[in-house]
């Protein structure tokens, strides 16, 4: 079958700010959806997404030529994250992010965050990689590593803070390393290089109750309503909800293109499926998952962060710009 939204060299891929069809699966997953023709779903599947900002024609260009290269090499990506799976003996929860050799520094410091902390996160974690010099230094770092792009042929624009083109277009193999893992993993925990583990978060997370998506909580900002969620780190359960929600923010990259994010459109996706009783989302106690809205550089720690040596779990040092600005923030707040 061909349409919207599945990506052949004929059809268009992008799905002009609407669900995925296989939202239809969602028939099945609530006890609230599950008789025939119910109206929540189909509502779902018609109704557009109110994102803030419309892609002009060039994005959706741009849009159409990620998903037409991405489709011609997906049997070859999704082969080696199923082997690199495989050969993590396939844990239940796996642990993915995207990296390419700017952040490389990021990467090295998680992975110390975690040895000097007792942890070995080696054994459940992927990274899908932007370039050769990360997939050689990833796996020297002892992690399981694979091509974000095996065709090696998209000239993705160097970004040199947040929200430039380059930052956008990377946006889009963040979704993609999403979606890709939800086809091996039980469970995928995503989280950007920009994090260090004070404690292990899968065990963490498996005794809070369970849910479709857990996030961390971004501050008040205006631009991610309605659940204000930040999507550098994340737990989802590979369920029909999960997969239909980052298959519709994959089949949207025009939008995410447009917003220079991929995190307000993907705030405004969540927010069109909760307004329909569909999806579970439980947002993480700020005092245990720190966002980077509680280390102010000019303010000093949000009364929530006081106690962040004691009683994190994981800190994601966002809310900064450019890489210069967040190893500041690393150094001001010593977060090691």
């Amino acid at each position: 079958m061909t349409g919207p939204g599945t990506s052949t060299e004929s059809e268009p891929a992008e799905l002009g700010g609407r669900v995925h069809p296989d939202a239809t699966k969602l028939r099945s997953h609530r006890d609230a959806a599950r008789r025939p023709g119910n109206p929540l779903i189909d509502r779902i599947v018609a109704g557009k997404i109110r994102f803030k900002v419309s892609p002009p024609d060039s994005l959706v260009d741009r849009a159409e030529r990620f998903h037409r290269l991405t489709l011609s090499c997906q049997d070859e990506r999704r082969g080696e994250l199923a082997e690199a799976y495989r050969s993590l003996g396939g844990p239940e929860t796996l642990v993915t992010m995207l990296c390419n050799q700017r952040y490389l520094p990021l990467l090295n410091r998680w992975v110390e965050s975690c040895e000097r902390r007792g942890i070995e996160p080696r054994g459940r974690t992927v990274v899908s990689t932007l370039d050769d010099e990360t997939l050689v230094a990833a796996r020297k770092l002892g992690l399981r590593s694979v091509p974000a792009d095996p065709s090696r042929s998209d000239d993705i624009p160097e970004s040199e803070k947040y929200g430039d083109g380059g930052f956008a277009s990377v946006m889009l193999y963040k979704t993609l390393a999403v979606v890709d893992a939800l086809t091996v993993a039980p469970r995928v925990l995503f989280q950007d290089v920009d994090v260090i583990w004070l404690r292990d978060p899968v065990t963490d997370l498996d005794r809070r109750p369970a849910a479709d998506l857990h996030f961390m909580f971004d501050g008040w900002n205006a631009g991610h309503e309605p659940l204000f969620v930040n999507s550098g780190f994340f737990l989802a359960a590979s369920t029909d909800v999960t997969r239909a929600v980052f298959d519709t923010l994959l089949h949207n990259s025009a939008y995410v293109l447009a917003h220079r994010s991929q995190q307000a459109p993907l705030n405004q996706i969540l927010g069109h499926f909760l307004l329909h009783n569909v999806l579970d989302v439980a947002i993480l106690p700020e005092s245990v998952y720190l966002n980077g809205h509680l280390f102010n550089m000019k303010s000093g720690l949000a009364p929530a962060a006081r106690e962040w040596a004691r009683d994190g779990v994981v800190v994601h040092y966002s809310w900064t710009g450019t890489l210069p600005e967040k190893l500041d923030k690393l150094e001001r707040f010593e977060l090691r």
